[in-house]
C-alpha cells in the first residue's frame, strides 16, 4: 500500500513544481541529429492576455561534437491575423576561447538563450513560431533537439 503511495503522489508533487511563470514549454526532437536547412521548426502557442509582456528563451541541445562556436537562425513570428515578422538571430553556443557556454552533461550540451525580452503581443490568439537553421551548410550535424520557453517577463 504504502509503495502505491509513493507511486501516485510524488510525480503529482512534482508536476506541480513548475515555474508557474511558464506560460508555454515544447521541444522538437531534430531526426539522426541532423538539422536540414530546409526542415522547419515549428511550434504554435497561445496568447490569452495581451496586458501580459513575455520573454522568450530558445533551447538547443547538441552533443560536444558539433562544430561551430554559433547557430545562425532564420527565426518568423506568424500572429493570428497572419501577419509574420521574419528576423536572422544569432545564438553563441562557445566563448572566445572555444569553451561551451551551455551546461555539459556527458556528450550532451543544453543551451537556454533569451532572444525576445519583454515583448506583448497585440492580439489574443494563436500564435506560430518557426525556425530555420541559416548555416552555411545544408545539413547542420550534432543538433538532437530544438525548443522555446515563453515566460512572463519580469518587469523591474
Amino acid at each position: 500500500m504504502n509503495k502505491i503511495f509513493y507511486i501516485l503522489i510524488i510525480p503529482c508533487f512534482l508536476i506541480s513544481c513548475g515555474d508557474p511563470d511558464v506560460v508555454y514549454q515544447n521541444s522538437k526532437v531534430i531526426e539522426n541529429n541532423t538539422w536540414n536547412k530546409n526542415e522547419s521548426v515549428t511550434f504554435d502557442f497561445d496568447i490569452n492576455d495581451t496586458t501580459e509582456f513575455y520573454d522568450f528563451y530558445f533551447n538547443l541541445r547538441t552533443t560536444n561534437l558539433y562544430e561551430w562556436s554559433n547557430l545562425y537562425m532564420f527565426v518568423e513570428i506568424g500572429s493570428p491575423e497572419d501577419q509574420y515578422n521574419i528576423d536572422t538571430v544569432e545564438f553563441l553556443l562557445a566563448n572566445s576561447v572555444g569553451e561551451w557556454t551551455g551546461v555539459s552533461s556527458g556528450s550532451v550540451i543544453n543551451n537556454k538563450v533569451l532572444f525576445i525580452n519583454k515583448k506583448r503581443f497585440p492580439a489574443l490568439g494563436t500564435y506560430r513560431l518557426t525556425f530555420n537553421q541559416a548555416m552555411r551548410q545544408d545539413e547542420l550535424k550534432e543538433v538532437m533537439d530544438v525548443g522555446i520557453i515563453i515566460k512572463r517577463a519580469v518587469l523591474k
